[in-house]
């Protein structure tokens, strides 16, 4: 995990099977949620230190993988 979020602009390529699960997804009609209209909740509050902060490599990697990673 990167300490800071730096949007890509390259335009990313679809892998032909990633392409064929978010077909096949859709036309399943398991996406009709993103028709809905947006929740009337509060917006996510991110946290002010991102977690490539708070947490190094070797502490990611513990919660990942277990204590003995």
């Amino acid at each position: 995990m990167t300490p800071i979020f730096e949007a890509d602009t390259v335009q990313v390529a679809w892998s032909r099977c990633s392409k064929r699960d978010v077909t096949n997804f859709l036309d399943a009609g398991l996406g009709e949620c993103l028709s809905d209209r947006p929740s009337q909740e509060e917006p996510y509050v991110y946290p002010e230190v991102p977690a490539g902060v708070t947490f190094d490599a070797a502490s990611q990697c513990h919660l990942q993988f277990g204590a003995e990673a």
